[in-house]
């Protein structure tokens, strides 16, 4: 009886972890890209506007830039940890797409009108609006559809 506290205790311990390097990679990885996508003109919101929310206000700064993977890094791993306790169920990539999907429209619709981060939505242009979106949806498939096959297969292995 004693065993099985703690067999629960070392599973959720390695969800954590796993979620933990998974929301890193993915946080780092699309974050990256988004500044790199920002330099070569794809898109005019680069990763420095999660930075805003902390006062930082230097948008072209390089500086500023690597503050804001940094702080959206963070998110994605608030992100994957969240999804971890709610979200592995799904089996398929779909929960990851609906992941990306509503956090990028949260981040557009919502927080970023809230803490006025960007320019009014329709004012971004549609290389911005395009991009964004993917990078969004990309880093929600990653997150999400990695955590659900980690889990999944773990299931399946434990079995």
């Amino acid at each position: 009886m004693v065993e099985q506290p703690v067999n629960n205790t070392i599973k959720t311990n390695k969800r954590m972890l796993s979620a933990i390097s998974i929301g890193l990679s993915g946080g780092i990885l699309w974050n990256s890209l988004d500044y790199l996508f920002s330099i070569f003109q794809f898109t005019k919101v680069g990763p420095s506007v999660y930075a805003k929310w902390f006062g930082l206000d230097l948008y072209d700064t390089w500086l500023n830039q690597i503050i804001g993977i940094a702080i959206a890094t963070l998110f994605t791993v608030f992100i994957a940890v969240v999804y971890v306790y709610w979200f592995t169920w799904t089996k398929k990539i779909w929960g990851g797409i609906g992941l990306g999907v509503i956090l990028w429209a949260l981040f557009y619709f919502v927080v970023s009108p809230l803490f006025d981060l960007t320019k009014p939505y329709f004012t971004l242009g549609w290389n911005t609006i395009t991009t964004e979106f993917c990078l969004f949806l990309l880093q929600g498939v990653f997150v999400g559809y990695t955590l659900s096959v980690e889990f999944n297969d773990e299931e399946k292995r434990n079995k």
